[in-house]
Parts: C-alpha cells; structure tokens; sequence
C-alpha cells in the first residue's frame, strides 16, 4: 500500500520556521524529496520564515500541553512488581496548560 494513497488530490505546500534563513535550505534538499518521494504533490514555492522575521527574534509563543491531556508518569522500575515497566499513574506535580505570550512594541 503506498503511504500517500489517496492524497494525490491534495496539493502540498511546504511551510517552516527556524532560527535563521540558512535554515530554509531544508525545505529543498530534504523535506521536499521527501514527499516528491512519498508521492505527494509539492508545490514549487516553499514558504519560510527565519526568526528575525518575526520582528523579535524569539519565539512570540509558547506552549506547554496546550490541548491539556495527561501528562503520565515514569514506568514502575521496580523488578519484583507486577506493573514492571508500565506507567500507571500520571505526573504527581502536573499543572495543566501553560501557555506564554510575548509582544514587543518597536516605535
């Protein structure tokens, strides 16, 4: 079974940010032979946005389990237990969704 079947009706276009413009070069040596490869149907222009392009340099957001699902434990790692390496409990000190915004006014 191919891994795009079905997809051929899609058109794809490629999108990526990274820390500088040198970056966008991995859009055409890599990710897109990767789904010329697949079968996808790429679209010529890729669009890419370096982080000065964002006006701060850094990432305007942050998230951390922003759809808000459990964040499990560590696996028992004890050898005479019966729940030997399987995770039955989630994270003791779990906060939820945290979620930063960063805005910069430049005038």
């Amino acid at each position: 079974m191919d891994a795009m079947e079905g997809w051929s009706d899609f058109y794809t276009l490629i999108g990526a940010t990274a820390g500088t413009a040198r970056h966008s070069l991995a859009l055409d040596y890599a990710v897109r032979p990767l789904f010329a490869y697949l079968g996808a149907a790429v679209s010529p222009t890729a669009v890419f946005a370096a982080a000065e392009d964002w006006g701060t340099g850094a990432d305007p957001i942050e998230a951390y389990n922003a759809l808000n699902s459990i964040v499990w434990d560590n696996p028992d790692l004890n050898l005479a237990s019966s729940n030997f390496g399987k995770v039955t409990r989630k994270r003791l000190a779990y906060n939820g969704r945290e979620i930063q915004f960063g805005l910069r006014f430049v005038f």
